[in-house]
């Protein structure tokens, strides 16, 4: 893998992974893991995760201490609840 062209990144996360629990760190620090969620999706580029709204999840093992951060993220909701 080339080397990852952003400093001051803790983690990129592309969640394009075709198979298994292991979510890549593009960035090669920290690897996540993916628990109930369906992988090799089509997403908006290239593949994507599915989540199922109540235990799907991915955890990093990144221990933030620090009181401010930014996260991104794109979401496609296939479904609202009645109530939204």
């Amino acid at each position: 893998m080339p080397p990852f062209p952003y400093t001051n990144i803790s983690a990129y996360y592309k969640l394009d992974e075709t198979s298994g629990t292991t979510v890549n760190d593009s960035t090669g620090n920290y690897n996540a893991t993916s628990a109930n969620c369906t992988d090799n999706q089509t997403g908006k580029i290239n593949k994507c995760y599915s989540f199922n709204g109540s235990s799907s999840s991915i955890t990093t093992p990144i221990n933030y201490s620090v009181s401010a951060f930014t996260f991104s993220l794109w979401i496609n909701f296939s479904a609202l609840p009645a109530n939204n």
